[in-house]
């Protein structure tokens, strides 16, 4: 029961960092392509906050898909 619980927040998690990834850091218009135009016209242009902003997107990204796949490992090995 507890180690569902654990690797159901390690889901989670690893979904929240994807999401914050890719719309926070990375900012690529190739990731909302499925949004109804409107709002795909409402996104501003692609400005770089800080220097490493795509680095550390990207870095985040990676992480969250590592998460969650040994989360998926974790749980078909118990």
């Amino acid at each position: 029961m507890i180690m569902t619980i654990l690797l159901a927040i390690m889901m989670m998690i690893g979904l929240f960092l994807l999401l914050w990834a890719g719309v926070g850091f990375i900012q690529n218009k190739k990731f909302f392509t499925t949004c109804p135009k409107e709002v795909f016209d409402v996104i501003k242009s692609k400005e770089r906050r800080f220097f490493g902003q795509y680095v550390l997107g990207w870095a985040l990204a990676i992480i969250a898909v590592l998460l969650m796949a040994s989360s998926i490992f974790i749980g078909a090995l118990k």
